[in-house]
């Protein structure tokens, strides 16, 4: 579809090139959530593969960060904390992960624009947190935002697109690598 974009910019035609960028953004909403409810099947029948590779967590979240700050303009991500281990997991599934619990964070959090991802090492594990500034979640619904299909319904917070199975296959992709998900 960029290529779509990039024609009508280069004849002028900014209203058809506004057309063009509103239908490439439906198309990977729905890229996602189709390939949201692949994963989702793939766990229910237990045929969800990964790929394990030891690598460096440092380097692999800085450009996990870079690649998703390079699509997302509207808030600022900031990196803090330390981490030297090595770790050993599927860096296509942990991307997943770390870009739904990123896709939320700027969901939630309209009227704040930082988002703090947060990295540490101990007793042989990588801590990863990621924190918005947003309107919160009821303590209530801590441990259901993880279910499939869940979504949180409260008055005070706009409803937002989408099926409420993202951090449901972020929650088995981290119990899958042997980690836990608060």
């Amino acid at each position: 579809m960029h290529i779509i974009e990039d024609h009508f910019k280069k004849i002028g035609d900014e209203q058809h090139s506004q057309f063009a960028v509103k239908a490439t953004n439906q198309i990977e909403k729905l890229s996602k959530i189709i390939n949201d409810l692949l994963d989702m099947s793939k766990i229910n029948f237990r045929e969800f593969e990964y790929e394990d590779a030891v690598f460096e967590y440092i380097d692999f979240i800085k450009k996990v960060i870079k690649k998703f700050q390079s699509k997302i303009k509207s808030h600022k991500i900031e990196l803090t904390g330390k981490c030297d281990a090595k770790i050993n997991g599927d860096k296509e599934r942990l991307i997943t992960a770390i870009e739904n619990l990123l896709n939320n964070a700027v969901k939630y959090s309209v009227n704040n624009k930082k988002i703090l991802v947060h990295i540490a090492e101990s007793e042989n594990k990588v801590q990863t947190s990621v924190t918005d500034y947003g309107s919160g979640i009821a303590e209530k619904n801590y441990k259901k935002i993880f279910r499939k299909f869940f979504r949180v319904k409260e008055n005070h917070q706009q409803t937002f697109p989408g099926l409420g199975i993202g951090l449901y296959i972020t929650s088995e992709i981290i119990k899958r690598h042997g980690g836990t998900i608060l």
